[in-house]
């Protein structure tokens, strides 16, 4: 009986060291995947202000770029000219200034005079019947004031517009805009899907979207956690925010999680596979002889030996 307890003990010996041998090995890869988790964890916190810089330098450059175009035609001669001098010559502003709605995908461009009148307006064919100029009750020199340009968003229904305005002067005036206004142009865009599509093409690698309310975004942010959203906020020419841009960057830690999660099954299963194997050999190769030989010496037989 005592040998057979020994050689027992041969066998639990042998298991506790492969035991131990598969809790290092997990140990190891656990170890080495939380300290992968560590440093990518430190590389996200960094790209994380890598991105909001790049989200608002995408939305700078685009917002810009219509302004631009705006403080442009309005400090112009011959728009003066026509504007003014040639009484309203509505080829000319339709050459000069309507061809923005084609070249720059505008969706309303207008000339003001100096009560804020409209004294020119052209709309894309599937903005008709929107009224975009409706100030709750202010005019477009109420807006502007004395800084001569302005840039805001409004929404419209369930849409949203940008806005850029600036008022006329002459080309001489262009840069100092000490001049007395002779009028006011305005450019409105539409921030439709395609404009968001070159935003998230710009961007490369972030799922855009336009939402208007709190809950909206709130709701938005739950659904792409634990992915980064970025949400940049659109306000109003009285600085109220009337709608979210929002930006959803993948996490890579959720990546580096679904990769890790099939490699330590698999390398657990290759650990229980070897357990088994060792323990198999051992009561093949080890355990069975010695009981054999214990059996032999305490019977007196050496058959089984």
């Amino acid at each position: 009986m005592k040998r057979a307890i020994e050689h027992t003990s041969v066998k639990s010996g042998l298991m506790k060291v492969s035991v131990i041998g598969v809790v290092i090995m997990v140990g190891c890869l656990v170890f080495f995947y939380v300290m992968q988790l560590r440093h990518q964890h430190d590389i996200e916190q960094l790209a994380q202000g890598d991105r909001s810089v790049l989200v608002n330098r995408i939305l700078d450059v685009y917002s810009k770029q219509y302004s631009n175009i705006v403080r442009d035609n309005s400090a112009w001669d011959e728009f003066i000219e026509s504007f003014i001098d040639n009484n309203n010559d509505e080829q000319w502003l339709l050459n000069n200034i309507g061809y923005m709605l084609e070249n720059y995908d505008a969706t309303c461009v207008c000339v003001f005079d100096t009560t804020g009148a409209v004294e020119y307006q052209r709309k894309a064919d599937d903005s008709k019947d929107v009224e975009f100029f409706d100030f709750d009750g202010k005019s477009v020199m109420d807006l502007i004031g004395d800084d001569h340009f302005i840039s805001f968003h409004l929404r419209i229904g369930n849409l949203l517009y940008e806005y850029h305005g600036a008022a006329i002067v002459s080309a001489a005036d262009m840069v100092s805009r000490q001049e007395k206004a002779k009028g006011y142009l305005f450019m409105v865009k539409k921030i439709s899907y395609e404009l968001l599509s070159e935003y998230q093409n710009a961007i490369g690698n972030a799922e855009t979207g336009l939402v208007f309310t709190k809950n909206e975004i709130k709701n938005t942010e739950d659904i792409a956690f634990p992915n980064y959203m970025i949400i940049k906020e659109m306000k109003n020419f009285n600085d109220e925010t009337i709608a979210y841009i929002y930006f959803v960057f993948k996490n890579s830690l959720v990546g580096m999680f679904k990769r890790f999660v099939p490699v330590f099954l698999l390398v657990s299963l290759m650990c229980l596979l070897i357990t088994i194997a060792i323990m198999r050999y051992a009561t093949v190769k080890i355990t069975r002889p010695l009981n054999n030989i214990a059996h032999s010496l305490d019977t007196g037989k050496t058959e089984q030996i």
